[in-house]
Protein backbone atom coordinates (compact mmCIF):
# COMPACT_ATOMS: atom_id res chain seq x y z
CA UNK A 1 0.00 0.00 0.00
CA UNK A 2 1.40 3.05 -0.49
CA UNK A 3 2.02 5.36 1.99
CA UNK A 4 3.17 8.25 0.36
CA UNK A 5 3.58 10.83 -3.09
CA UNK A 6 5.05 13.65 -4.14
CA UNK A 7 4.71 16.11 -6.64
CA UNK A 8 7.45 16.56 -9.03
CA UNK A 9 7.18 19.48 -11.17
CA UNK A 10 8.90 21.46 -14.27
CA UNK A 11 10.59 24.19 -13.19
CA UNK A 12 10.60 25.46 -17.53
CA UNK A 13 6.82 25.08 -17.20
CA UNK A 14 6.67 26.66 -13.75
CA UNK A 15 8.28 29.55 -14.47
CA UNK A 16 6.38 30.08 -17.66
CA UNK A 17 2.66 30.09 -16.00
CA UNK A 18 2.03 27.02 -16.33
CA UNK A 19 2.05 23.62 -14.49
CA UNK A 20 3.47 20.61 -15.65
CA UNK A 21 4.41 17.93 -13.56
CA UNK A 22 3.26 13.98 -11.77
CA UNK A 23 2.73 12.72 -8.84
CA UNK A 24 5.12 9.65 -8.04
CA UNK A 25 4.52 6.69 -5.26
CA UNK A 26 8.30 7.46 -2.73
CA UNK A 27 9.88 3.95 -2.98
CA UNK A 28 13.56 3.01 -1.69
CA UNK A 29 14.33 3.10 -5.80
CA UNK A 30 15.97 5.89 -6.37
CA UNK A 31 16.08 4.93 -10.04
CA UNK A 32 12.59 3.95 -10.75
CA UNK A 33 11.44 7.50 -8.93
CA UNK A 34 14.07 9.16 -11.41
CA UNK A 35 12.85 7.38 -14.24
CA UNK A 36 9.61 8.83 -14.14
CA UNK A 37 10.60 12.26 -12.97
CA UNK A 38 13.01 12.28 -16.59
CA UNK A 39 9.79 10.94 -18.70
CA UNK A 40 7.72 13.72 -17.15
CA UNK A 41 10.59 15.98 -18.11
CA UNK A 42 10.90 14.77 -21.88
CA UNK A 43 7.07 15.43 -22.12
CA UNK A 44 7.56 19.35 -20.71
CA UNK A 45 5.95 22.06 -23.00
CA UNK A 46 8.71 23.75 -22.52
CA UNK A 47 11.91 21.65 -23.68
CA UNK A 48 15.05 23.68 -22.95
CA UNK A 49 17.67 20.47 -23.44
CA UNK A 50 17.93 17.36 -25.21
CA UNK A 51 18.84 13.71 -23.23
CA UNK A 52 19.69 10.53 -24.96
CA UNK A 53 16.64 8.94 -26.18
CA UNK A 54 15.26 6.30 -23.72
CA UNK A 55 14.49 3.93 -26.14
CA UNK A 56 17.47 3.43 -28.26
CA UNK A 57 19.94 4.40 -25.61
CA UNK A 58 21.13 7.56 -27.79
CA UNK A 59 22.54 5.20 -30.43
CA UNK A 60 20.63 6.59 -33.93
CA UNK A 61 18.39 4.14 -34.49
CA UNK A 62 15.95 4.61 -37.91
CA UNK A 63 13.23 2.53 -36.64
CA UNK A 64 13.14 4.24 -32.92
CA UNK A 65 9.24 5.70 -32.93
CA UNK A 66 10.46 8.25 -29.89
CA UNK A 67 13.76 9.95 -31.75
CA UNK A 68 12.88 9.10 -35.61
CA UNK A 69 17.00 7.65 -35.89
CA UNK A 70 18.26 11.20 -33.93
CA UNK A 71 19.16 9.44 -30.38
CA UNK A 72 18.25 12.47 -28.79
CA UNK A 73 15.15 13.97 -27.23
CA UNK A 74 13.74 17.18 -26.35
CA UNK A 75 13.50 17.86 -22.51
CA UNK A 76 13.39 19.91 -19.96
CA UNK A 77 16.13 19.98 -17.90
CA UNK A 78 15.46 20.93 -13.93
CA UNK A 79 12.65 19.89 -11.88
CA UNK A 80 11.67 20.66 -8.01
CA UNK A 81 9.36 18.53 -5.47
CA UNK A 82 6.78 21.10 -4.51
CA UNK A 83 4.09 18.76 -2.82
CA UNK A 84 3.59 15.56 -0.94
CA UNK A 85 0.38 13.85 0.59
CA UNK A 86 0.23 10.80 3.02
CA UNK A 87 1.35 10.03 6.49
CA UNK A 88 4.73 11.90 6.42
CA UNK A 89 5.84 15.26 5.57
CA UNK A 90 8.60 15.81 3.53
CA UNK A 91 9.59 19.23 4.46
CA UNK A 92 10.62 21.85 2.03
CA UNK A 93 12.12 21.38 -1.67
CA UNK A 94 13.31 17.30 -0.46
CA UNK A 95 14.66 15.58 -3.23
CA UNK A 96 14.73 12.13 -4.00
CA UNK A 97 17.93 11.02 -2.07
CA UNK A 98 16.25 12.34 0.96
CA UNK A 99 12.68 10.40 0.32
CA UNK A 100 14.84 7.44 -0.57
CA UNK A 101 16.27 7.47 2.88
CA UNK A 102 13.40 8.32 4.52
CA UNK A 103 11.06 5.06 3.30
CA UNK A 104 14.31 3.25 4.10
CA UNK A 105 13.60 4.09 8.03
CA UNK A 106 10.02 3.79 7.72
CA UNK A 107 10.98 0.20 6.51
CA UNK A 108 13.44 -0.30 9.77
CA UNK A 109 10.86 0.77 12.27
CA UNK A 110 8.64 -1.38 10.75
CA UNK A 111 10.76 -4.63 10.93
CA UNK A 112 11.57 -3.61 15.00
CA UNK A 113 7.53 -3.24 14.96
CA UNK A 114 7.80 0.33 15.50
CA UNK A 115 4.70 2.38 14.07
CA UNK A 116 5.51 4.05 10.92
CA UNK A 117 3.44 7.05 12.23
CA UNK A 118 6.59 7.92 14.69
CA UNK A 119 9.18 7.41 11.97
CA UNK A 120 9.12 11.32 11.67
CA UNK A 121 9.66 11.89 15.53
CA UNK A 122 12.35 9.67 15.84
CA UNK A 123 14.16 11.67 12.78
CA UNK A 124 13.28 15.09 14.20
CA UNK A 125 14.82 13.77 17.36
CA UNK A 126 18.26 13.43 15.85
CA UNK A 127 17.87 16.03 12.61
CA UNK A 128 16.80 15.74 8.87
CA UNK A 129 20.06 15.44 7.81
CA UNK A 130 21.22 12.24 9.93
CA UNK A 131 18.98 9.43 8.79
CA UNK A 132 21.32 7.14 9.37
CA UNK A 133 22.14 8.13 12.68
CA UNK A 134 18.44 7.50 13.38
CA UNK A 135 18.17 4.08 11.46
CA UNK A 136 21.08 3.02 13.94
CA UNK A 137 19.09 3.41 16.70
CA UNK A 138 16.25 1.94 15.45
CA UNK A 139 18.33 -0.82 14.47
CA UNK A 140 20.38 -1.61 17.62
CA UNK A 141 19.01 1.02 20.59
CA UNK A 142 15.85 0.49 20.10
CA UNK A 143 14.07 -1.26 23.69
CA UNK A 144 10.63 -1.05 22.91
CA UNK A 145 7.05 0.79 23.43
CA UNK A 146 6.06 1.70 26.88
CA UNK A 147 2.86 2.91 28.37
CA UNK A 148 5.32 5.09 30.06
CA UNK A 149 9.21 5.33 31.37
CA UNK A 150 8.24 4.33 34.70
CA UNK A 151 6.97 1.20 33.09
CA UNK A 152 10.35 0.48 31.32
CA UNK A 153 12.14 1.39 34.31
CA UNK A 154 10.12 -1.13 36.20
CA UNK A 155 11.01 -3.75 33.62
CA UNK A 156 14.52 -2.42 33.55
CA UNK A 157 14.71 -3.45 37.42
CA UNK A 158 12.93 -6.59 37.07
CA UNK A 159 15.46 -8.27 34.72
CA UNK A 160 18.58 -6.96 35.65
CA UNK A 161 17.75 -7.39 39.75
CA UNK A 162 16.74 -10.23 41.81
CA UNK A 163 14.56 -8.91 43.91
CA UNK A 164 13.00 -12.03 44.75
CA UNK A 165 14.52 -12.11 48.31
CA UNK A 166 13.81 -8.47 48.90
CA UNK A 167 10.76 -8.12 51.41
CA UNK A 168 7.74 -6.62 49.83
CA UNK A 169 7.77 -3.56 52.07
CA UNK A 170 11.21 -2.57 50.23
CA UNK A 171 9.84 -3.78 46.79
CA UNK A 172 6.11 -1.86 46.99
CA UNK A 173 8.51 1.16 47.84
CA UNK A 174 10.85 1.45 45.10
CA UNK A 175 10.68 4.74 42.85
CA UNK A 176 10.41 3.30 39.53
CA UNK A 177 9.27 6.58 38.31
CA UNK A 178 12.28 8.38 40.11
CA UNK A 179 14.61 5.74 38.05
CA UNK A 180 13.27 6.18 35.14
CA UNK A 181 13.70 9.95 35.31
CA UNK A 182 17.15 9.66 36.50
CA UNK A 183 17.87 6.92 33.22
CA UNK A 184 16.74 9.57 30.95
CA UNK A 185 18.80 12.53 32.65
CA UNK A 186 21.78 10.48 32.89
CA UNK A 187 21.91 10.46 29.49
CA UNK A 188 21.37 6.30 29.48
CA UNK A 189 18.01 6.34 27.15
CA UNK A 190 15.58 8.80 25.90
CA UNK A 191 12.42 8.75 24.66
CA UNK A 192 10.35 9.89 21.70
CA UNK A 193 6.47 10.57 22.36
CA UNK A 194 4.32 7.64 20.28
CA UNK A 195 2.17 9.40 17.58
CA UNK A 196 -1.04 8.22 18.35
CA UNK A 197 -2.74 6.64 21.87
CA UNK A 198 0.17 7.76 24.11
CA UNK A 199 2.69 6.22 25.19
CA UNK A 200 6.75 6.36 24.93
CA UNK A 201 9.40 4.30 22.78
CA UNK A 202 12.29 3.93 24.71
CA UNK A 203 15.92 3.89 23.34
CA UNK A 204 19.59 3.76 24.44
CA UNK A 205 21.13 7.03 24.20
CA UNK A 206 24.36 4.73 22.83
Amino acid sequence: MTELRFYAACLASYNSGRLHGIWIDASTDIDEMQAEVNKMLRESPYPNVEVACPDCGGAPNPECPTCRGRGRDPSSEEYAIHDSEGRWNLGEYPGLERIVKFMALVEKAEDRGIDPDDVQAILGHFGTDYSTTAGGAIENQFHGAYDSLTEYAEQFVDECYDLKNVPDIIKFHIDYEGIGRDMELGGDVFTIDKHQGGGVLVFSAC
